[in-house]
């Protein structure tokens, strides 16, 4: 299962990881503590939906963001393969925004 997740900045300062298919949001000092914040939240949703709330799993698997959140996803996605491709920028500074995909093995 492929998740399509991004990390990007609030106006405040604050760093989050959003998750645009299971419409979770993880906060963090830095865009790493955000990643890892949403992939902790994300493992636990999955539990939860397989295990305790098997009642409503297809609902909870299927669970899409906010029109904003996704669309800010395919801004960001845009913006850095963009740059990503005319190798412009340094990448070695982890405080840019990014996408990336979370992979989970469904058992």
């Amino acid at each position: 299962m492929y998740l399509r997740c991004y990390i990007d900045q609030e106006k405040s300062g604050t760093w989050y990881a959003a998750c645009i298919d299971l419409c979770l949001y993880a906060p963090g000092d830095t865009p790493q503590i955000a990643k890892e914040n949403l992939e902790i939240m994300i493992k636990d949703y999955i539990h939860d939906a397989h295990t305790v709330d098997k009642e409503s799993h297809d609902y909870l698997m299927s669970r899409k963001a906010p029109l904003a959140l996704r669309l800010t996803y395919y801004k960001i996605a845009f913006i850095y393969n963009f740059f990503k491709l005319l190798n412009i920028g340094d990448r070695k500074n982890k405080n840019y925004s990014s996408t990336f995909q979370e992979i989970i093995p469904i058992c």
